[in-house]
């Protein structure tokens, strides 16, 4: 009887496991401002947060010295699925520095059976969604932005159209390379 209910044990577990897909990403951080990206599908779209000392946040550089952070970072590889795709870049209660942000999705990779992607950009102040923007993504290395927020123009304010990017994202935040920052403790 026991040989016959561990191969049962096993198929049971090994179905729960390819049913429920990849592991739901953890709760995005929120704090003193947040910018956050949702889409559906399997392609990866990218959120860029540029902090007002000039420091990309996204991908590749996923703290800056101000205190931002890219917490979730969906469908960067195979390890990064997730059922409902997001990107949050956020700073904690009482680090966010004063004056204006630059923020912006880019395409990084698109599977053309997706298109035209839905995706939904919100910015958060604290844990409320003070502004959102709807739109579609319809081909690669499409980019969306750049938009500019000033957190010294009141609670109210919404973020504006900001100048083209004059070079292609990587290159614009490449160039501005993330220091050597240390591990930090989040809390």
């Amino acid at each position: 009887m026991k040989k016959a209910l561990l191969p049962i044990s096993c198929a049971a577990l090994l179905a729960s496991l390819a049913c429920s897909g990849h592991p739901k990403p953890a709760k995005p951080g929120t704090g003193d401002i947040a910018f956050r990206l949702l889409w559906t599908g399997t392609s990866d779209l990218d959120l860029y947060v540029e902090d007002p000392a000039g420091s990309c946040i996204y991908f590749l550089g996923r703290r800056s010295e101000s205190g931002g952070i890219l917490d979730i970072d969906c469908n960067a590889g195979e390890e990064n699925m997730c059922p409902q795709p997001i990107e949050n870049v956020y700073w904690p209660t009482g680090t966010a520095p004063p004056g204006t942000y630059k923020f912006w999705v880019n395409t990084n990779s698109l599977l053309p059976s997706e298109v035209p992607i839905p995706f939904e950009l919100q910015l958060l102040r604290g844990r409320k969604v003070v502004w959102r923007h709807t739109g579609v993504i319809q081909k690669y290395e499409e980019i969306f932005g750049p938009l500019l927020y000033d957190t010294t123009a009141g609670r109210n304010a919404v973020p504006i159209p900001g100048p083209p990017l004059e070079v292609h994202p990587l290159i614009r935040c490449r160039a501005k390379p993330p220091e050597q920052l240390p591990n930090k403790t989040i809390r």
